[in-house]
């Protein structure tokens, strides 16, 4: 990868889902470490989750290990979660204007919750597709884990 190409940030992720679940337990389910190695294939996640603190996702993708990274920009309870995240994967130089930008919004609806999911931030309009594929399957597997702890 060029060290002088960088995250294209006009390039962008948005997605919705309806969860039949409380606020509260979709929001743990966001936060929570063992979910998120359930929702995001096995990952484990380390921060202090507060606004301004470090965040780190290390594992294993494809039999290669990983370790990105990214700072909590909001973490507003059972509202906003939001971080920039800088991927081991992308092999470029660990500079801000190379770091996506993610982005996840509850709203509280008739007979559950509304989640967004926002990323910004993409090498490649290739690489922002991939990235839709598997947040769509993320998004199914947080409504998932959010429902079944509603039963």
């Amino acid at each position: 990868m060029n060290s002088n190409q960088g995250l294209n940030h006009k390039l962008k992720i948005d997605l919705n889902i309806s969860i039949e679940s409380s606020l509260d337990q979709v929001w743990n389910v966001l936060v929570s470490p063992d979910s998120i190695k359930e929702y995001l294939y096995g990952t484990e996640t380390t921060s202090d989750w507060k606004k301004g603190s470090e965040i780190w996702f290390r594992g294993q993708w494809e039999g290669k290990d990983y370790e990105d990274k990214g700072i909590i920009l909001k973490f507003d309870i059972q509202k906003e979660f939001s971080y920039t995240y800088f991927s081991s994967f992308f092999m470029l130089p660990d500079l801000p204007k190379n770091y996506s930008e993610i982005v996840m919004k509850l709203n509280e609806k008739q007979g559950g919750v509304f989640l967004h999911i926002s990323q910004i931030g993409f090498l490649s309009e290739s690489q922002q597709n991939h990235s839709l594929e598997n947040w769509k399957q993320i998004l199914e597997k947080i409504k998932q884990l959010a429902e079944q702890s509603s039963e």
